[in-house]
């Protein structure tokens, strides 16, 4: 049999061919020589500090240098200081990339119902409330003879909510006024508490159309939407409802 080339050789031991073209891809990559966890931007800070500093003690305790030395120390300075500032860069990118992919996984996600014979413009109406205010969950109750259910409703769930065909009662008082803020603990609302996300610490009531209509509007972390530009938003929102 004919002898086998030098390309046929390494691909029968497994060599990978033109891996040292890039030394420095190598190195990352693990072939040659590699240091555990000195690899990526930690390796292009090492040596970048490596050759700032090698500039530094070639220059001491200090002689005069030829101008074409100088020149050549002005570019590798230049050089090592643009790669140190682009690893740093990149390092500093990377972070924030993984602080905010954890920050989105650890966070609920935002769930919308809307109900079958409901408008689209209800969802919309809702998931602008949790837009423009500091509400976990907006929730549309529209009253069928004297019970309520659930019109349209969204929030920021951890577990995906049965809503359905679940009837509410409100009492009386919910329904006299133009708001209420209800917190979590009375029990003529525990059916209004069952609907948001848990923990949920307070809930604005906000009754329209003749109390056909009801806005349910929590808050998960206990912000105040009691505050004059909370109530706004809600009474700007609920009066799109009307339309």
């Amino acid at each position: 049999s004919s002898p086998e080339s030098a390309s046929e050789a390494a691909a029968r031991r497994g060599e990978r061919k033109g891996f040292y073209v890039r030394p420095s891809l190598a190195i990352e990559k693990g072939g040659g020589f590699f240091i555990p966890g000195l690899e990526g931007s930690r390796l292009r800070v090492a040596i970048s500090c490596l050759v700032l500093l090698l500039l530094g003690l070639n220059r001491f305790p200090g002689y005069d240098a030829s101008a074409p030395q100088v020149r050549s120390e002005l570019i590798a300075g230049a050089a090592a200081i643009l790669l140190l500032v682009q690893s740093l860069s990149q390092a500093n990118s990377g972070k924030a990339k993984e602080r905010t992919i954890d920050s989105a996984v650890s966070s609920p996600a935002r769930v919308s119902y809307l109900a079958p014979d409901s408008s689209v413009e209800s969802l919309w109406a809702a998931n602008a409330l949790l837009d423009l205010t500091r509400a976990s969950s907006a929730i549309l109750l529209e009253q069928r003879e004297k019970s309520y259910f659930v019109s349209a409703a969204v929030g920021n769930y951890e577990d995906n909510p049965q809503f359905g065909e679940k009837t509410i009662d409100l009492p009386a008082s919910a329904l006299a006024s133009t708001e209420s803020i209800v917190t979590r603990g009375r029990l003529e609302f525990a059916q209004v508490f069952d609907l948001t996300p848990d923990p949920t610490r307070a809930a604005l009531i906000k009754p329209i159309l003749s109390s056909a209509l009801v806005w349910v509007v929590s808050s998960r972390d206990g912000y105040d939407l009691s505050t004059k530009d909370q109530r706004d938003w809600v009474t700007a929102i609920s009066a799109f409802t009307e339309l």
